[in-house]
């Protein structure tokens, strides 16, 4: 018998709901009500379902399942690993942090997914909102300097969520009535986005804009290519007219430059020497990898031993690092074994984004932003961006959840005939 059932009622469900709806709002501003909510939402999963009905809830969700077995086998790896405390470390502040994906997973109903997402939105375009009074000193947020739009937290994470908050508000002005609304929301965010110092969140935006014109006018060829050429124009705009989104651009090509002349102490150049070791690390434990803890070691070991052409600079700085990309840390510490579950989770989240027909593109552009921003950065070993993607995630996983179980009470319902036809393609 669940707690729900035996002690709480509708109560329960009202604590639910309002709980994760301020865990949804929180996330651009309270990392201690995450961190909070990271031991309260599993208490609500025990106290609504019990351990047991936690668990079956858990095996209703592909996604949830899969991150179950990511999370558990990098766990596992600190059996290989000899670096335990930094393999600890990174368990505590980022892998364990996905039990927030699996909480709303739980918790979750379809219904509540509208009044959730939004109040995610609503949170987000706030903080967009004071971040541009910050950044035009109209008031000032935390002390700090009013150089950039990202007093909450660190500029690339921000541009993170700058980038969700667009590419949503994008796809709303679309798909829904109130169009001039979600368009200035677009401005904002957009405006928020171009003036931060983080390129992951604006490359990731771009790339998840052209998808997101191409789901609302792949049926026309002349309005695809004429809104691609729209993003050019006004990318090469945002260039000449917004300063600081120009001296990014400068700063990245300058970037590939020196990274030709073999100079890789430069933000782009380090990201590349990480690709380096990476290669040469799974080479040497491809199937495992070198565990949770030991991506450090292994860098250095491989500076030491392969004599890679790279500046001292260079090298001190890979060795006291992460490696700067989701992608290669997955690979790095749990091998081939430990990318492949960490891909087929996201493969089960875009599954899901693929089968929610009236809300396909903005499931997919919001998927877009993450998969791109993982190239640049291990966004889920950061807690701020691990956050917002636990939650979307975790909308996600209910959707899914509600898939499987909408089709289990059709093929219940079905007539025996119908069940062996359906069966038999």
């Amino acid at each position: 018998m669940s707690f729900k059932s035996y002690f709480y009622g509708e109560k329960l469900e009202k604590l639910t709901f309002y709980s994760l709806v301020l865990c949804f709002f929180a996330i651009p501003f309270s990392r201690a009500t995450i961190s909070f909510m990271v031991f309260w939402l599993p208490v609500l999963v025990v106290l609504n379902y019990g351990f047991k009905g936690g668990v079956r809830k858990t095996k209703e969700s592909l996604p949830l399942m899969i991150l179950f077995s990511f999370v558990a086998y990098m766990t596992l790896s600190l059996l290989w690993t000899t670096d335990y405390a930094t393999g600890f470390d990174q368990l505590q502040k980022s892998y364990f942090l996905l039990v927030l994906v699996l909480c709303v997973g739980i918790l979750g109903k379809k219904e509540w997914a509208k009044p959730l997402f939004f109040a995610l939105l609503s949170a987000l375009f706030l903080s967009a909102l004071l971040s541009l009074g910050h950044f035009f000193e109209f008031w000032n947020i935390k002390g700090k300097t009013s150089a950039h739009t990202s007093p909450w937290m660190n500029s690339i994470h921000y541009s993170i969520f700058m980038a969700i908050g667009a590419i949503a508000s994008l796809n709303l002005m679309f798909s829904v009535q109130r169009k001039f609304f979600f368009g200035f929301m677009f401005v904002i965010f957009v405006t928020t986005l171009l003036l931060s110092n983080g390129r992951t969140g604006q490359l990731a935006f771009f790339v998840a804009m052209i998808v997101c014109f191409w789901f609302y006018f792949k049926n026309s060829k002349f309005y695809f290519f004429g809104a691609v050429l729209l993003i050019i124009f006004s990318s090469l705009g945002a260039y000449f007219l917004v300063d600081e989104f120009g001296k990014r651009i400068d700063r990245g090509l300058g970037d590939i430059v020196q990274i030709q002349e073999g100079e890789y102490n430069t933000s782009w150049g380090l990201r590349a020497a990480y690709w380096v070791l990476a290669k040469e690390i799974v080479a040497k434990e491809p199937l495992f990898g070198v565990g949770v803890g030991d991506y450090k070691l292994a860098s250095g070991e491989v500076l030491t031993e392969d004599n890679l052409d790279m500046s001292s600079g260079a090298q001190e700085f890979l060795v006291r690092r992460h490696f700067h990309n989701q992608y290669l840390m997955a690979v790095v510490q749990g091998g081939f074994v430990g990318l492949t579950l960490f891909l087929a989770f996201l493969g089960s989240l875009l599954l899901v984004s693929f089968k929610e027909s009236t809300l396909k593109p903005l499931c997919v552009s919001l998927f877009v932003v993450y998969a791109v921003g993982f190239i640049a950065e291990p966004l889920l070993l950061l807690q701020n961006p691990l956050s917002l993607f636990a939650v979307l995630a975790g909308l996600l996983a209910v959707l899914k959840r509600e898939q499987s179980l909408d089709g289990k009470r059709q093929a219940k319902n079905m007539n025996p005939v119908d069940s062996i036809l359906l069966d038999s393609h």
